[in-house]
């Protein structure tokens, strides 16, 4: 009886309703959850930050998935580490840990505590490594497999807030387990590993999965490595190990090719993994940023004495250059050996092999063999709809099978997107400028996952140059924000460049010159009346542009006037000037946006006949008011 699992029909119900819950659990942890996933974090100040991964209502279609642990972490936490490998020195990411330290015998290094906290469907850990800031942010994904939020993006970012250059590397080690069973098969390409293998970035397929049958599964977990439109960063190498090789050492692994994953004095297997993304340099400001998911993967199955498996991403972009992941597995559930066993997988018109052959011949399989075939495939002609793929297994002694799995292909979709800048750059005022993407989704259907980034030769050390839009409603517009300095005059010209893409649309570049060159502001006067009689009193109002920061001197050039005192205007009362009989200065005052540009007035009363000059210097340069004093 063939069985798939109908994630492709439930995603058209769920996509976009999918709501998260967030739990205290108790005071020992924290947690959020959805229809498929819970996570679950420690708050303790012991293992604070370790953080366990369980199914609430896991796959729909697989009741015996139901509240199965994916990362071991009950009832708090704490198997499951993060190294940060700062200057060569080894730091635990998160609190410390004495259960940890009293199996290792050693004392492992750790950070200060900066906040802790849960919303919009994550949960956020943030430490400080003597000014090396480590965040760590765990929120539900959206599995291309199978179009629902069924994983958890584990990312961290890593800024030095020091004045001197970090190296800093990252291992992520995770407790895999799924439900009661610990000791499935990582299955990884055409490998299903029983044993510990290192794994380096030349050799790590898009995705890796692990079940424990094709027939009745308990839970299929799948890490996903590499999916550039959600901007996963796969890693430098990966180790899969017993937990005790991994945990016993923070970063360096004494793992042995091939041995079991049962650890050293035990019986049982107990399987864990490690990420590994090699220390890089920052300089001061900048920041690193890693981004890998787990939770749940999509398998189409179906029993029969040659019983069947197809994963593949449920939905692509039609006409993209991006190769598709696939990956068939068989299994012989039969009762006796089965011989000339061949695979095939057929494609619709549109979609076309990377390479490879379509037809694989496996020959003998013997009764509880499983074999696993990788393909690649390309959707370079297809246009949007649902297209079937079909894989079939022949053998001359037993029965044959068939299994079919769908992806949805999408017409290339682009965001409406613009890059702005303000029209004036004012250093004075501050030597940083904003420059903003705003991003329009003119589309019925909500784009999700845009990740938008902005380069420029003068990013702003605190700013994170990769920012992202969960979901953009139809007809909606997000601005994203970015400070660009410090401006240093050297050239007259910035360039920016910004790039923004998600899964379901083509990247798109956008590309923009700022003039830098500082707008030449002007002081100006204005007496109350050009000519005076002797005793009367009059002013002089000093202006400038609104919204500009500016400089400048009045000077008062003669000897028939008598200043008497200063009378700011309102928004400039907190202004100290300095007057004196004939001058006056201003020293980097901003003049507010819709203010008319007044700034001060200059009292005096006429003592005698005679012509005066009010000389007013700015960068624009002087200039001359005269005044008359008449009998």
């Amino acid at each position: 009886m063939k069985h798939a699992i109908p994630y492709a029909l439930i995603a058209i119900i769920l996509s976009g309703l999918t709501v998260g819950i967030v739990a205290v659990d108790s005071d020992k942890t924290v947690s959020v959850s959805n229809e498929f996933l819970k996570i679950i974090v420690n708050t303790q100040a012991q293992d604070q930050g370790r953080f366990a991964i369980e199914t609430t209502g896991g796959d729909p279609a697989n009741p015996s998935d139901n509240d199965q642990s994916l990362i071991y972490g009950r009832p708090t936490p704490w198997t499951s580490y993060t190294t940060l490998r700062i200057n060569d020195a080894d730091f635990i990411f998160g609190g410390p840990s004495r259960k940890m330290e009293r199996r290792t015998g050693k004392e492992l290094k750790t950070g200060i505590p900066i906040r802790q906290f849960t919303g919009n469907d994550r949960i956020v850990t943030d430490f400080d490594y003597d000014g090396i800031i480590a965040r760590q942010t765990l929120s539900f994904f959206r599995t291309p497999s199978t179009r629902v939020k069924d994983s958890t993006l584990i990312e961290y970012e890593i800024t030095n807030k020091t004045k001197s250059t970090a190296t800093v590397g990252i291992r992520l080690m995770v407790d895999t387990k799924l439900g009661s069973n610990d000791g499935a098969p990582f299955r990884i390409g055409s490998r299903a590993v029983t044993g510990e293998i290192l794994v380096p970035k030349s050799e790590l397929l898009p995705y890796w999965q692990t079940f424990d049958s094709l027939t009745a599964p308990t839970v299929i977990a799948q890490g996903t490595l590499d999916s550039p439109d959600d901007g996963l960063t796969p890693p430098d190498r990966l180790i899969l190990a017993n937990w005790g090789t991994l945990a016993d050492n923070p970063w360096t692994a004494d793992y042995q090719e091939g041995r079991s994953f049962v650890r050293t004095g035990e019986e049982e297997k107990d399987t864990a993994l490690a990420m590994y993304w090699e220390p890089v340099t920052l300089r001061p400001g900048q920041s690193k940023r890693i981004r890998t998911v787990y939770g749940l993967g999509g398998l189409t199955l179906a029993a029969g004495d040659l019983s069947l498996g197809l994963t593949a991403p449920a939905e692509a972009t039609a006409g993209s250059s991006r190769e598709l992941f696939v990956v068939a597995y068989i299994t012989n559930t039969g009762g006796y050996t089965s011989h000339d066993t061949t695979v095939t997988l057929t494609l619709p018109k549109g979609l076309e092999l990377v390479n490879g052959r379509a037809s694989v011949e496996l020959g003998q399989l013997k009764v509880g063999d499983t074999r696993q075939i990788p393909f690649r495939v390309k959707t370079k002609s297809a246009h949007k709809g649902n297209w079937p793929i079909v894989l079939k297994v022949t053998s001359s002694t037993l029965a044959p099978n068939q299994i079919q799995r769908s992806i949805m292909l999408f017409a290339p979709q682009t965001a409406s997107a613009k890059l702005v800048s303000p029209p004036t750059i004012d250093p004075i005022r501050s030597p940083y400028i904003e420059a903003s993407v705003v991003v329009t989704n003119p589309y019925d259907l909500p784009l999700e996952t845009i990740s938008v980034t902005l380069k420029s030769p003068a990013q702003a050390w605190f700013e994170i140059p990769s920012k992202s839009i969960p979901i953009l409603p139809p007809g909606k517009t997000v601005t994203l924000n970015w400070l660009i300095g410090p401006i240093s005059g050297d050239s007259p010209t910035l360039n920016l460049e910004a790039s923004i893409s998600s899964f379901q649309m083509d990247p798109e570049k956008l590309g923009k010159k700022i003039d830098v060159t500082p707008t030449i502001q002007k002081l100006s006067g204005r007496p109350s009346r050009t000519t005076l009689h002797v005793g009367d009193y009059g002013y002089l109002t000093v202006f400038g542009q609104p919204g500009s920061t500016i400089s400048g001197r009045v000077t008062l050039d003669g000897t028939t006037l008598r200043p008497i005192r200063i009378t700011p205007d309102d928004w400039a009362k907190s202004i100290l000037f300095a007057p004196s009989e004939t001058d006056l200065t201003l020293t980097h005052i901003y003049i507010p946006k819709d203010h008319s540009g007044s700034i001060v007035r200059w009292h005096f009363k006429a003592m005698a006949p005679g012509t005066v000059t009010f000389n007013i210097t700015s960068d624009a340069g002087t200039e001359a008011i005269p005044l008359t004093v008449v009998e």
